[in-house]
């Protein structure tokens, strides 16, 4: 993928910025859209200018082929840089790197279905890596708040992916500069939370066992021990993925229900969280 000088892409920020009025299509930023098999891939270009290269791989779909998961991408201008911060989990910790405003949006319509998870990935050059990177992937309901989703950073020049239960989403990268620790709690209570709440579709003897294996992984958290956490959550995923489909709802489409795919859900956020772990694991 081709280098954008920043000043080029400033050039391009502004020109997109003036077509936000009805809300930047300008394109509406995917062009090549392309299937093989249980996996998209598409470029981000706006104004003329590339500016990421995303990839989309399910475990089992149904329906996907281009056009049908809807996707858009478009540059935020500095007023809605400022809307968005209040849908970021730390306003002053967490913010959108200028040299990449992005807003990639995924709407998928009638007819997609997908089973477990699927891995987001984006590729920019824009922006750069290094192993203790602030740079994350942050995900959430279509104007709804961001959380930190990364699974996966690798060079590139930035390389990031998030695995995810569900679609209608929308996606940016941002810089978080909260302290791991602080990250993993946060994550692990979503988890805690994600179980909880879908504790009525699960069944009891599969919810029980998750339970108990949950309340290990917090337990090794709260301790100090991210090695013995991460082996602990690797079992609750392994676990999640035993009990998935007649245990556990795993299937998402566009009109079901939001506890339909609850193994999805729940192996989605152990990914993240074991990314973090990882991280404190390593001191990075």
């Amino acid at each position: 993928m081709k280098t954008v000088p920043r000043t080029t892409l400033w050039v391009a920020f502004a020109v997109a910025s003036l077509l936000i009025v009805p809300a930047v299509q300008a394109g509406p930023g995917i062009v090549d859209e392309q299937v093989d098999g249980n996996t998209l891939e598409a470029r981000v270009v706006i104004a003329g200018l590339e500016l990421a290269e995303l990839t989309i791989e399910f475990e089992d779909v149904t329906g996907l082929e281009p056009g049908a998961l809807g996707l858009s991408a478009r540059l935020l201008n500095p007023f809605e840089l400022l809307l968005l911060v209040p849908r970021l989990p730390d306003g002053v910790l967490t913010s959108i790197p200028p040299e990449l405003p992005l807003l990639l949006t995924v709407s998928p319509g009638p007819g997609f279905e997908m089973r477990g998870t699927a891995t987001v990935s984006l590729h920019t050059e824009l922006l750069p890596y290094s192993p203790g990177t602030p740079l994350r992937l942050f995900g959430s309901p279509i104007n709804g708040t961001f959380e930190d989703v990364t699974a996966t950073t690798d060079a590139g020049s930035y390389r990031v992916g998030g695995r995810r239960p569900v679609f209608m989403q929308q996606y940016t990268i941002a810089s978080d500069m909260r302290a791991d620790e602080v990250v993993a709690e946060s994550k692990l209570d979503i988890l805690d939370t994600i179980l909880a709440q879908r504790a009525s579709v699960i069944d009891p003897g599969v919810l029980g066992d998750l339970t108990v294996r949950a309340a290990a992984v917090r337990s090794a958290v709260e301790g100090g021990d991210p090695d013995v956490a991460i082996a602990e959550l690797d079992e609750f995923s392994a676990a999640v993925v035993a009990g998935s489909g007649e245990g556990i709802p795993d299937v998402w489409a566009p009109s079901a229900s939001p506890v339909a795919n609850a193994a999805g859900e729940l192996r989605s956020q152990a990914a993240t969280l074991r990314y973090t772990l990882v991280r404190i694991d390593q001191g990075l």
